[in-house]
């Protein structure tokens, strides 16, 4: 299920990407033949599409262990104030 739902991230991104460059002034200003400007448009859209999930991604996995990280050092504080408290 994990693959499927990357695979529709990454086509959304995708998507996303092809939209910009459609709409970008980029299309018109080129000068480049019909055949060439899909071939330009099918490239920046894989490559930014790519490059936006994977972006995606690592951000992801850096705020899972950065939340890991915070969860553990919380529990471990709360673990040595009951330990000082009981000392007491």
């Amino acid at each position: 299920m994990q693959d499927f739902l990357d695979f529709l991230s990454w086509l959304g991104f995708t998507s996303l990407a092809a939209t910009v460059f459609g709409f970008s002034d980029v299309v018109g200003a080129t000068g480049l033949t019909g055949a060439e400007l899909m071939t330009l448009g099918l490239c920046v859209s894989f490559a930014g599409g790519s490059s936006g999930f994977l972006l995606c991604r690592w951000a992801g996995r850096g705020a899972a262990d950065l939340s890991s990280r915070i969860r553990q050092f919380v529990s471990d504080r709360q673990r040595l104030g009951a330990t000082l408290f009981e000392r007491a």
